[in-house]
């Protein structure tokens, strides 16, 4: 009998629900369409949290289909909590100067992702999550409190890794 492989969890921030219906990005849209396939087959386990039930559904610049694809996929029972630790968390990100207080949603994606122990975070935001001196720093800060590191990606790098 052949051991039983576990699913792999990834956690999915805002830019990537929001990708899903891109109507001029290609390049974003077929990536994040193929990860959600996945997760239909039951190859990967998607986690959200309430940091990004904060930004999708709250929000009124989200258009209603991107609110609804969330909702679908991230039932309320099931969303991570942004809880004390996680804040602490993101705090020590902002403090080192990781981001900046105007990008404190994005520390607190990391935050929320490492705190869950995730190994994984999937987003599209580059210039704040994806890039790798960002992501480096994100993980000595980490390692620094007593947190896995975290694969931060997109999309598609996630699918590249996973071949």
């Amino acid at each position: 009998m052949l051991p039983r492989m576990s699913i792999p969890v990834v956690y999915l921030d805002s830019s990537t629900v929001g990708a899903f219906h891109e109507k001029d990005d290609a390049w974003q849209r077929e990536p994040t369409r193929e990860l959600f396939r996945l997760m239909e087959l039951g190859c990967v386990r998607f986690v959200a949290s309430e940091v990004g039930l904060f930004e999708i559904v709250h929000s009124l610049k989200t258009p209603e289909i991107v609110k609804e694809l969330f909702r679908k996929t991230f039932p309320l029972d099931s969303l991570l909590p942004f809880c004390d630790e996680a804040l602490q968390l993101s705090d020590h990100y902002l403090g080192a100067g990781i981001l900046t207080e105007n990008h404190f949603m994005d520390a607190r994606h990391v935050a929320v992702c490492s705190v869950a122990r995730i190994g994984w975070l999937i987003s599209w935001n580059y210039r704040h999550l994806t890039q790798p001196m960002r992501r480096d720093a994100f993980n000595a800060i980490n390692r620094l409190h007593g947190y896995d590191p975290v694969r931060i990606v997109n999309p598609k790098g996630y699918l590249n890794e996973i071949a």
